[in-house]
């Protein structure tokens, strides 16, 4: 089944998808259909249909039907975080949940970071994807080149992502990339679920200094970080006693100090630690 595309032209609003999420939290035992949630946010359909693809595309709505997933039921909590941090972990989140998106940052941008001017242009986003719309189910290789521009255009947009500065337009319409150094919550958050929650292998918590730095949706990939931020965010959380290292050869060994379970514990050590 091709993905649907008819949403394309509603660029990610946070402010939506909070209205969608909080109606969600507040009446937990209702089972709702697309339409009782258009009319109670007050919002049209399509536009309704759009929110509810980017609170699924965050991790927050089950596929499936308009429940939340256990991320989605303690949404809540993330606001009580630093808005550098919230966005931070929603960033990540559509990273993670959308293949397109995971394209589009882990390849497109982090390599056209490492270029200068660190600049890519429509052309260079059909060259990339040209053999992976099937891969992606798209229809066609332009439903996919829409889609691509409409997450672009939302990590410029300041009420998507646009706040955490990665993404500029030029003034000749290119896409320039700019790296943003993460706070140490939003970085320990990832590393977290990339070590320990995503990982299907979670005996061995030794975290890798190269991965955190070139791994694919790691700290250094997707915010196009140097070795040295990332250096400096690992001795930062080192001072913080969130992780812990040991030198080892010529090597470094970074731990996780504490067992965390899920991403309800994550989120409280991130809350109670300052």
């Amino acid at each position: 089944m091709f993905i649907n595309t008819s949403w394309i032209k509603f660029q990610l609003d946070i402010n939506y998808v909070n209205r969608i999420i909080k109606l969600l939290l507040d009446n937990s035992s209702e089972e709702y259909t697309k339409k009782q949630i258009a009319d109670e946010i007050n919002l049209a359909i399509p536009k309704t249909e759009a929110f509810i693809y980017w609170s699924r595309y965050l991790g927050l709505i089950n596929r499936r039907n308009y429940t939340l997933t256990d991320f989605g039921k303690i949404y809540q909590d993330l606001w009580k975080l630093d808005k550098d941090t919230i966005y931070e972990i929603l960033y990540y989140r559509c990273i993670i949940f959308n293949k397109t998106v995971n394209y589009l940052v882990n390849d497109i941008l982090y390599y056209t970071s490492k270029k200068y001017p660190s600049e890519f242009n429509n052309e260079d986003i059909e060259n990339f994807f040209k053999d992976k719309y099937k891969e992606l189910n798209f229809e066609n290789l332009n439903n996919l080149q829409k889609t691509s521009n409409l997450y672009l255009n939302s990590m410029i947009n300041e009420a998507g992502f646009g706040y955490l500065g990665i993404l500029e337009k030029t003034v000749n319409a290119n896409f320039y990339v700019k790296k943003h150094l993460p706070s140490w919550k939003g970085a320990f958050y990832i590393l977290v679920m990339n070590s320990v929650l995503l990982n299907v292998n979670q005996a061995n918590l030794i975290i890798s200094t190269n991965n955190i730095i070139e791994g694919r949706n790691n700290l250094g990939r997707i915010f196009m970080l140097q070795k040295d931020d990332v250096s400096f965010i690992i001795d930062e959380l080192v001072t913080k006693y969130l992780l812990k290292r040991e030198k080892v050869s010529t090597f470094d060994q970074i731990y996780i100090r504490n067992e965390i379970l899920n991403e309800k514990e994550l989120i409280e050590v991130l809350i109670h630690n300052d």
